[in-house]
């Protein structure tokens, strides 16, 4: 505790403090920051992480490549909660972290990366969609304004013709019914406009219906594959014999590989155990802390 102290004290002082350095795969690595990571001293990496704005080396992607390197999924997992969707900015970053991972193999480190990748990437793709969505309704609004702008620039030429005509009784009506098929068309498409806005909002409330709907599938999706976790983890104990934690197929009559995070899980392939992750994870994060704990302890 005296130590992260005196770390802020020097942090909030100093200005330009010297920062020893170690390079990973050729990526720049304060030795701070490497040697917290090295330590599993997550109170000292999120010291550091507060300061990234004044101290530029004080970087996510920098504890993300010590975590790799040293095997730290607790440290790992803080830092990708932390920067939320901003890990997407790093997936062109050198070193590449997938690659980094694989060179290391950090099978689980991986797939925590991969889900969280996935997560961010949706919801990009749903905030891009929603803005395209306004973009082609604002393209609408506007032609149809254009629309009506012409429609009055017709009825204004009209109005100069009748004035031009006022002693000429014939042409006159005509230019008046001109005038008022021309106002007619623009009423209607204001009233054709209002349906549709009331069509839109409509759709909407049915799109909401739709989303809780598909909510609450998914909450009852996920309890039905926990309670099937729970069911095989159990069985598993009961008869000793080896089964696959996602789909309950017995090793008797697949070959099954055991999980490079927890060892105790074991799946068909890496299709099952991607699936069986959101149930799994929190699990075998647990597992594999412990484990770092009883290792850096003795």
């Amino acid at each position: 505790m005296e130590t992260l102290k005196f770390i802020k004290l020097i942090l909030e002082k100093i200005e330009i403090p010297m920062m020893g350095i170690v390079e990973i795969d050729g990526h720049i690595v304060p030795r701070c920051i490497d040697s917290a990571v090295l330590h599993d001293r997550l109170d000292m990496v999120r010291l550091f992480l507060t300061k990234t704005e004044k101290f530029p080396l004080l970087t996510p992607f920098s504890c993300l490549v010590s975590a790799i390197a040293h095997n730290h999924c607790r440290i790992f997992s803080h830092v990708l909660q932390f920067i939320g969707a901003g890990v997407l900015m790093f997936f062109d970053k050198k070193p590449n972290l997938m690659a980094l991972c694989e060179k290391y193999n950090r099978t689980h480190l991986k797939l925590r990366l991969t889900q969280v990748l996935l997560t961010n990437l949706k919801e990009e793709m749903k905030i891009k969609q929603e803005e395209l969505e306004e973009n082609e309704q604002r393209l609408v609004e506007i032609e149809e304004k254009e629309n009506v702008l012409e429609e009055l620039k017709i009825n204004e030429n009209n109005l100069e013709e009748l004035e031009e005509n006022e002693n000429k009784p014939d042409e006159k009506h005509n230019v008046l019914q001109k005038c008022e098929d021309s106002l007619e068309k623009i009423v209607d498409k204001f009233y054709q406009k209002d349906n549709k806005l009331e069509k839109n909002d409509n759709k909407l409330e049915e799109k909401d219906d739709r989303s809780e709907r598909n909510s609450d599938k998914i909450k009852n999706d996920d309890d039905a594959r926990l309670e099937k976790t729970l069911v095989v983890k159990s069985k598993e104990k009961k008869k000793g014999s080896r089964i696959c934690w996602n789909c309950a197929e017995k090793g008797t009559d697949v070959a099954l590989y055991k999980c490079a995070g927890c060892r105790k899980a074991y799946y068909c392939d890496g299709e099952c155990q991607a699936e069986d992750w959101e149930v799994h994870g929190e699990y075998c994060m647990v597992v594999m802390e412990r484990r770092d704990l009883k290792l850096s302890g003795s």
